[in-house]
């Protein structure tokens, strides 16, 4: 067999590699295309246990720690305990096979699988992506091959593992859940991305991009993290305690996160005492750019300390912060002129922001939002329920939630939201996806429609109250 080597990365060429992982997964696919709503049902609980199991949610915990160094151990084991716990709880006994029921006379409506989910995972959250995407993929009888990022490619293995021997389990085809082969390369992940029928991207904004312009239907993520309010009528200590954690949770590995927030002048010095005594070091204005230029360096993230400790984050800046800090809180004074401050920072690093009065806390939110996280998430902390409304109208994001930690609630933590791992950011942030991602948008449908007898509605009943509101103009 002939071997096509790749000029730009010495690499062979992956087109067979990646052949070969898709043709298992059509297999496998084929081979559970007659399963009912129950015996659907059961892989998913089998993925699930899968990384649920104690021993198996300890590796898990341990190898990413050890392989990554993102994060928290106990960041990571949350992760994997709450977020496939309830995603699993959501998605029990939901339709995704057959047919469904509607309201519409004479339509019949069909589920069917997308296909082969072609995904990519993040070094941030790659066991619970790896396992929640499976678990999406299966609920539509979809199989699912994954691409981890080099630095991760150890606890998506394990992770793809431990799923694969649950599926041997209860007599389901292993190769539902396939993981690419090493060495994982950019060229080979984009080339899944071509292949497979069906993209999801959950990481960088390259990734995404390659996901999105890859010609192959996708629901890719958003990118940036949540910004939050705090208007004067918050109770402080409350909006406090929500912010330090949404903030600290994993060292700010994930992209709900809290990561900047606009708080009124009028509350302003009690939101600083509270985020002290939550665990915050408030820097001053030349240590809030010693952090910034930590953290960024040449406009680019400081891959060394992504989801790193607070205090490891403030030693390199020359910050003498306390052992015990849990986050740092930077100040971006008044006005949002420097970019660098507002970006996504996926770091325990919290930029406030100072502005008097609901629009002027609105304006700034949606400058924040522009410099990076279009679309994304934003978090207020209020007590008015006309601001909740102005919120939703007026700031341009998939969601929001209300006197709650962004970074847990914003995935669908303790609230009405869809549990996920990916947030898509609509039209602003340039994706098709503009909600939290679940294993309805890993399903497609066919509508078969029978003939219903149709009575059109007269000319007095559509135009009654136009006519009689343009009576004038007429002739």
């Amino acid at each position: 067999m002939v071997r096509v080597t790749s000029v730009e990365t010495g690499s062979q060429d992956p087109k067979p590699q990646v052949s070969e992982r898709i043709a298992a997964s059509r297999d496998a696919m084929s081979a559970i295309a007659g399963y009912d709503q129950d015996a659907v049902d059961e892989l998913v609980r089998a993925v699930a246990w899968g990384v649920l199991r104690e021993d198996c949610c300890t590796d898990l915990t341990a190898c990413c720690a050890r392989e990554t160094g993102i994060g928290t151990q106990q960041g990571t084991r949350e992760k994997l305990q709450r977020l496939i716990r309830n995603a699993l709880a959501e998605t029990l006994g939901e339709p995704s096979v057959g047919r469904i029921e509607n309201d519409r006379p004479g339509v019949v409506e069909v589920i069917k699988p997308v296909g082969v989910i072609g995904a990519l995972i993040p070094s941030t959250n790659p066991a619970s992506t790896a396992a929640f995407l499976s678990m999406m993929a299966l609920k539509g009888r979809n199989s699912i091959v994954l691409s981890p990022p080099p630095m991760a490619v150890e606890t998506a293995e394990r992770t793809v593992s431990y799923v694969r021997a649950e599926l041997a389990r209860v007599d389901a085809p292993q190769d539902l859940v396939q993981l690419l082969d090493r060495p994982i390369t950019r060229e080979k992940a984009y080339e899944l991305l071509e292949m497979a029928d069906f993209a999801h991207v959950t990481g960088s904004i390259r990734n995404v991009r390659a996901g999105e312009t890859s010609g192959t239907p996708n629901y890719c993520v958003g990118a940036g993290n949540a910004t939050a309010l705090v208007d004067e009528t918050a109770d402080v200590e409350t909006a406090a305690a929500a912010l330090a954690t949404g903030a600290a949770f994993d060292n700010g590995a994930i992209c709900t996160s809290e990561s900047n927030l606009v708080v009124d002048e009028r509350v302003r010095d009690g939101v600083f005492e509270g985020l002290r005594e939550q665990g915050g070091y408030v820097c001053s204005y030349d240590e809030s750019a010693a952090v910034v230029t930590a953290l960024f360096e040449d406009g680019h993230r400081t891959k060394e300390l992504v989801a790193q400790s607070a205090t490891d984050i403030a030693d390199t800046a020359g910050i003498d912060a306390d052992k015990s800090t849990e986050f740092l809180v930077l100040r971006g004074g008044t006005h949002v002129d420097r970019p660098a401050f507002a970006r996504e920072k996926l770091a325990p690093v919290l930029t406030v922001y100072v502005g008097r009065g609901f629009t002027d806390l609105v304006a700034r939110a949606n400058r924040i939002l522009e410099v990076e996280g279009a679309g994304h998430s934003c978090v207020l902390h209020t007590e008015r329920d006309d601001r909740i409304e102005r919120v939703a109208r007026e700031v341009d994001v998939c969601r929001a939630v209300v006197n709650q930690p962004g970074g847990l609630g914003l995935p669908g933590y303790g609230n009405g939201l869809d549990t996920t791992v990916s947030l898509g950011a609509g039209v602003w942030g340039g994706n098709q996806l503009d909600e939290n991602l679940t294993y309805r948008h890993f399903l497609t449908t066919t509508r078969v429609a029978r003939p219903v007898d149709e009575e059109l509605p007269d000319d007095a009943e559509l135009f009654h109250e136009y006519r009689q509101s343009h009576r004038s103009s007429e002739s």
